[in-house]
């Protein structure tokens, strides 16, 4: 099977970080945990970037979003806010209509 660059780039990169990872577990020296931080910084870079975009192209492109369900957390936050006061709004009516 022919592997793709970019599918070469990070199976290599992971791959490093492991090594790096299970050396300096075995052997935890400065040297051998910097350079296993410095593997995963790598790592994290790209995944916040890849993240940082994945959420651009949801607020760009209206079709990424699914309506009934919000995109992120804030959303989801003000989502279940606003469904609560929908359902104590609900309670309530239907309260005053027993009472009643």
């Amino acid at each position: 099977m022919i592997q793709r660059a970019h599918d070469h780039r990070i199976e290599e990169l992971k791959e490093q970080f492991n090594r790096a990872q299970r050396i300096a577990l075995d052997n935890p020296t400065l040297e051998n945990v910097i350079t296993a931080q410095r593997l995963q910084k790598q790592i994290m870079e790209k995944a916040h970037k890849f993240a940082t975009m994945w959420q651009l192209a949801t607020l760009l492109d209206y079709q990424l979003i699914n309506a009934h369900e919000p995109s992120n957390s804030l959303h989801r936050k003000l989502y279940q806010e606003k469904s609560e006061q929908k359902n104590d709004s609900k309670l309530s009516k239907t309260l005053l209509k027993t009472v009643n």
